[in-house]
């Protein structure tokens, strides 16, 4: 997991082979949640860690089983 943080947004990942995206918010009691956004970052393997590294934070990368860093772009879920 990783907090994108000029969005108010967090990246999860695991064995699933899926990188998803929430934007946090409040309810009505003032508790935390997460609505995912349905940008679903699709890998080849089990994901073991995530972080956003750009200023802007649309690029998410990730590293997994396969021994191999990926480059996401957030916004359009593609590999880079």
């Amino acid at each position: 997991m990783t907090l994108i943080k000029s969005g108010n947004l967090i990246a999860t990942a695991g064995k699933d082979h899926n990188i998803n995206i929430w934007k946090l918010t409040y309810d009505l009691h003032n508790q935390c949640i997460g609505i995912n956004l349905d940008v679903q970052l699709v890998d080849k393997c089990e994901i073991y860690c995530l972080n956003s590294l750009s200023k802007n934070d649309k690029i998410l990368l990730s590293g997994g089983s396969d021994k191999v860093i990926k480059v996401w772009n957030i916004e359009t879920g593609d590999y880079i």
